[in-house]
């Protein structure tokens, strides 16, 4: 997986987090909307890491684990890589 994801322009990664322990999610719902605010992928994350290709453009990415939803604001370009980790409590 990690030999791929410079492939990608962006990789989301899933964690849980327990004091200094972390542990690694899946099964994490995902949408990312365009600028616009139009859904571009809703998706179910099948393991701890999701990569994505989306043309350049600025994207609101919004993902969720038992209940608790975060989201980030990311600018995505083919140029540039952006990994973003979405992390929870547990």
């Amino acid at each position: 997986m990690k030999s791929v994801m410079h492939d990608y322009p962006l990789t989301l990664t899933f964690v849980g987090s327990t004091g200094n322990a972390r542990e690694y999610l899946a099964n994490v719902p995902v949408i990312i909307k365009d600028g616009q605010g139009n859904i571009v992928l809703q998706a179910l994350s099948e393991g701890p890491f999701m990569l994505v290709s989306l043309p350049n453009g600025r994207y609101t990415v919004s993902a969720s684990y038992q209940g608790k939803s975060q989201q980030h604001a990311m600018t995505v370009s083919r140029s540039r890589h952006v990994h973003q980790t979405f992390s929870w409590p547990m």
